[in-house]
C-alpha cells in the first residue's frame, strides 16, 4: 500500500514540475486537475496510463498475454487508445499484478510509430527511477491534426523484475493516443 502512495505523490511531483507552479485543482480526481501554466497555457487534465503486467509469467513471446492497460479481453493492446487534449500531461507508470514486493514494471521509453507527433517528439524516455515511469505533454494543437492518420501510435518499451531478479530483454507493447475533438 505504501509503494502506491509514493508513486501517486511522484506523479503528483512530476506534475507540478512539469507546470512549473502549485497545481489548483478544478475538480476532484488525481487524473482531473486542470493548472495554468505561467505563460498562460493550460495543463488540462494528468491522465495516468498504467501498464498491469504478471511479472512472474511474462516472457518476450507471451507480452500480449501477460500484460494490460486493465481493458478487457475484447481490445488488444495494440487497439487501447486513450483520447488527448492539447496542454493534456501523461504519466505512463507499470504495475505489477503478483503479490510480491520484489517485483517491479519500469516504463524506459515512450517512441513515436506512426502517424501525428501528438507529444512533439520521436521519443520520451524514462526517469529511471524505481520504479521508472514516463511523463509527457501533449504539445500540438489537435486542430492541426489533420491527416489521413489521426491517431499517434506509439510503442511502450519497459523491463520487468520477478522477485528482484530482472527478466530478459525489454518488452514492448504498441498502444495509441487519439486527439478528442
Amino acid at each position: 500500500m505504501r509503494r502506491v502512495l509514493a508513486l501517486s505523490v511522484s506523479s503528483l511531483f512530476i506534475f507540478m514540475l512539469a507546470c512549473k507552479q502549485d497545481p489548483k485543482p478544478i475538480t476532484e480526481g488525481h487524473d482531473q486537475v486542470i493548472t495554468e501554466l505561467p505563460d498562460g497555457r493550460n495543463c488540462e487534465k494528468i491522465l495516468e496510463i498504467i501498464l498491469y503486467v504478471n511479472t512472474s509469467e511474462i516472457t518476450q513471446t507471451t507480452t500480449d498475454e501477460h500484460a494490460n492497460f486493465g481493458q478487457g479481453d475484447t481490445i488488444l493492446n495494440k487497439d487501447y487508445t486513450t483520447k488527448v487534449s492539447k496542454g493534456d500531461i501523461i504519466i505512463w507508470r507499470g504495475v505489477s499484478t503478483t503479490d510480491s514486493l520484489l517485483d517491479d514494471v519500469n516504463i524506459k521509453l515512450i517512441r513515436h510509430e506512426q502517424g501525428k507527433r501528438l507529444l512533439g517528439r520521436n521519443a520520451l524516455q524514462g526517469n529511471n527511477g524505481d520504479p521508472g515511469m514516463v511523463v509527457g505533454m501533449i504539445g500540438k494543437d489537435i486542430s492541426e491534426v489533420i491527416s489521413d492518420i489521426k491517431y499517434e501510435k506509439y510503442s511502450l518499451h519497459f523491463t520487468v523484475y520477478n522477485d528482484g531478479i530482472r527478466r530478459n530483454g525489454v518488452f514492448t507493447i504498441d498502444p495509441k493516443l487519439l486527439p478528442d475533438y
